[in-house]
């Protein structure tokens, strides 16, 4: 049983090795009725060596024939190259020498290129454990809690630190407030408050606006 998303989340959070966050993985893919899980970090739109990208996880190991679906290069993993195009979810069936893989592919795509391909498969023909299905949503924020991880040597993210105008800026963002209400409030303009905000995102490891004041508000940066 893997339990609710909050206390997977947390687990997760926890993990101070790649070990660990296997073990996590694996657990939730068995619960959800899958083989196994991928997770291959990759740059898109990048010349970056590999030996710059974290290694991909995968727990357990696949099959020899669906060996592809490890590989970090889009040309030879067309599950890879199918999730680097998408913004949401998807569903594949791919049959690799004979062996038929389907499951769930979640994209997570970050700042500077950075990538994410996070699924759980399992073989052909398997069927799902009833009542067990989660959710696409609770696989949405897996994928993102394990880019962080993993984008940042498996340890989560470093503690930041923010200029006092991005901490301002996203102070007013908690609050609903709009670019353009920003730039008023602050007497800086959209454009500044805008490039404050992206900026403010960027040294969190933020993969959104959202995201960046939910990220901010947890390690009390900001108090809206």
């Amino acid at each position: 049983m893997d339990g609710t998303l909050d206390d997977l989340l947390k687990r997760l959070d926890a993990c101070t090795t790649r070990s660990e966050l296997q073990g996590v993985l694996a657990g939730l893919a068995a619960a959800q009725g899958f083989a196994g899980v991928l997770c291959i970090p990759a740059r898109l739109g990048s010349a970056a060596a590999i030996a710059d990208q974290p290694a991909a996880l995968i727990a357990p190991s696949l099959p020899d024939a669906l060996a592809a679906l490890g590989d970090r290069s889009p040309e030879a993993n067309p599950l890879l190259r199918r999730a680097a195009g998408a913004l949401l979810a998807v569903d594949f069936a791919y049959t690799l020498n004979g062996q038929e893989a389907q499951g769930l592919a979640v994209p997570v795509h970050g700042p500077g290129g950075r990538f994410l391909l996070f699924a759980l498969w399992r073989l052909g023909g398997a069927a799902m454990r009833r009542g067990a299905a989660r959710p696409r949503r609770d696989f949405d924020s897996v994928a993102r809690h394990v880019f962080l991880k993993l984008w940042n040597g498996g340890h989560g993210n470093p503690a930041p630190t923010l200029k006092p105008m991005e901490v301002a800026c996203l102070t007013w963002a908690a609050r609903g407030r709009t670019s353009a209400e920003i730039g008023v409030l602050l007497g800086v303009g959209e454009r500044n408050a805008y490039y404050f905000l992206a900026n403010g995102a960027r040294r969190l490891g933020a993969l959104s606006r959202c995201h960046a004041v939910a990220l901010a508000m947890k390690r009390g940066l900001i108090d809206p």
